[in-house]
């Protein structure tokens, strides 16, 4: 169930049961006791309960002690020095949390519309830079070569790249790069490098690009 809910190889229960050993007293100790917890949340969350009804929860089998507390604020995003980009990097929208996102819904976009309509969705920001969200250092380094976009093309071959992928539709383009996204998802994660209204480094939420409904 968990291969099925997480789009990985699934395999035979003999294997799963060598990887995970004896885990019977953990689903009986711990795991159930968190699992408890955050049911309790999801219940509140159901029943639109306000934010002050919910718990952070510090509990300790071991010494039999359960602490529940109001959660603290997420960390927003603040002005500061970015080593990359050497200088100021400024959050559009200021102080923006890790519960933010930018959802672009507009359909199915080339790369050229996207591109254009973003400054439109957010705040007037300019993309200088777009590529798939999350992508591990390795994966940069192998795809260093084929960026979604990037406004500085390093050589003439991703510059031609570039330019031969603006007019196809964005879904496409990702594909070709990074491989489909799960059958059962109609949006991409999308981060990058970005400019403000008054071209200044920036740093925005991820994106969320929504290419079918």
């Amino acid at each position: 169930m968990r291969a099925w809910n997480y789009h990985i190889d699934q395999t035979s229960r003999h294997k799963v049961k060598m990887i995970a050993g004896r885990i019977i007293p953990a689903i009986a100790t711990t795991t159930a006791m968190i699992t408890g917890a955050v049911c309790m949340e999801m219940y509140k969350l159901v029943l639109g309960l306000g934010k002050a009804d919910f718990c952070s929860s510090n509990i300790n089998l071991a010494t039999m002690t359960f602490q529940f507390f109001e959660p603290e604020k997420p960390g927003e995003a603040q002005k500061e020095w970015d080593d990359i980009e050497m200088a100021d990097v400024t959050p559009v929208p200021p102080r923006f949390t890790c519960w933010d996102k930018v959802t672009v819904d507009k359909g199915s976009l080339t790369l050229r519309q996207f591109l254009d309509i973003f400054p439109e969705v957010h705040y007037g920001c300019k993309i200088l830079d777009l590529h798939k969200s999350g992508m591990t250092s390795s994966e940069a380094t192998a795809l260093a070569n084929k960026p979604l976009y990037t406004e500085y093309p390093f050589t003439p071959a991703v510059k031609e790249f570039i330019d031969g992928n603006m007019d196809k539709p964005l879904l496409q383009v990702y594909t070709e790069i990074y491989g489909e996204p799960p059958a059962n998802r109609n949006f991409l994660c999308l981060e990058g490098s970005f400019t403000t209204a008054d071209d200044e480094p920036a740093k925005v939420p991820p994106i969320r690009y929504i290419f079918r409904h």
